[in-house]
């Protein structure tokens, strides 16, 4: 789905309680499955190529779903793409990396 549509159209329609936030969230088990070819492909790049795989899930996902928003602010701005707002979660992911390199 396109997340901001989706919030905006949830705000706007009385859907979504600012109070109470409810975010838009997507099961976990259901990003596996249709996940799940690429990270085959990203398992056979790190046997066969060595590569180092980074993984964003534990910064926008908790143990049953993925969130799309974030205190009702759209992580992406479309459908598969982080907003500049959602990139942010991924900067201790990076951080990480970067502290091994020196």
């Amino acid at each position: 789905m396109n997340v901001p549509k989706q919030l905006s159209r949830d705000l706007l329609l009385g859907r979504v309680d600012k109070e109470k936030s409810k975010d838009i969230k997507y099961p976990l088990a259901d990003y596996y499955d249709k996940a799940s070819f690429i990270w085959q492909v990203q398992d056979w790049a790190v046997e066969r190529c060595g590569a180092k795989i980074l993984d964003p899930l534990p910064y926008l996902c908790d143990d049953e779903s993925c969130y799309g928003s974030h205190d009702l602010r759209p992580l992406y701005y479309d459908s598969g793409h982080l907003s500049e707002y959602g990139n942010k979660f991924l900067v201790p992911m990076f951080e990480e990396i970067f502290k091994y390199g020196k």
